[in-house]
This record gives structure tokens, sequence and C-alpha cells, in this order.
């Protein structure tokens, strides 16, 4: 019955279901998720590997949009840093750990 539910959901998103079993083959199950990657301009692959690195979709968009890959956003989001903040550090050749000692 939930698989059913779900299926529904599937259906009533908007998504062909070519595109909905392209986020599911991507380990996004959620169609409410899987519909914010897409709104953000990303694909299938590309949304799994922010989503692996532990990034919502909305931040994603964000350091996406300066140039960052997942792990790198990963890392500067560690040392505090939020997109707009790291992308001048990591523009003018500082490691997101550097970056963080120079800023305190």
């Amino acid at each position: 019955m939930l698989a059913i539910a779900k299926d529904r959901q599937w259906q009533r998103s908007g998504l062909s279901p070519y595109e909905a079993s392209r986020w599911r083959e991507s380990s996004i199950h959620d169609v409410e998720e899987a519909i914010r990657w897409r709104n953000g301009r990303f694909q299938p692959p590309g949304a799994k590997l922010w989503r692996d690195e532990g990034i919502e979709p909305e931040a994603a968009y964000r350091w996406n949009d300066l140039g960052f890959w997942p792990s790198e956003a990963k890392r500067w989001s560690e040392y505090g840093f939020p997109p707009e903040e790291g992308a001048p550090w990591r523009d003018e050749g500082f490691l997101s750990q550097d970056a963080e000692e120079f800023r305190t």
C-alpha cells in the first residue's frame, strides 16, 4: 500500500517516469527532495554527489554557483564558512583550514 502511494506521489510530481526512475537510481527516493534538487538545476548524479557529502539542496545551489565541488564545499562549511564568505578566500588561494586561522 505504501509503495502505491509513493508511486502516485511521483506521478503527480510532474516528473516523467524516466526522470523519476533516474532520481530513484541515484538513491533519492523522496519526491519532494528530488524536486528541490531539480529546481536547483541539478541532475540526479550531480545531486547524489552533493547529498552524499551531507549538503542540502539549497546550500548546494549556492556552493555550486560559486564553483565549488561537493567535497570542497563540505570542507569549507566544516570550518564555518558559508559559500559567499569561503569563495573569496579560496579564490585567493587559501585552503579552508588556513583561511579559518587567518579569519580568527
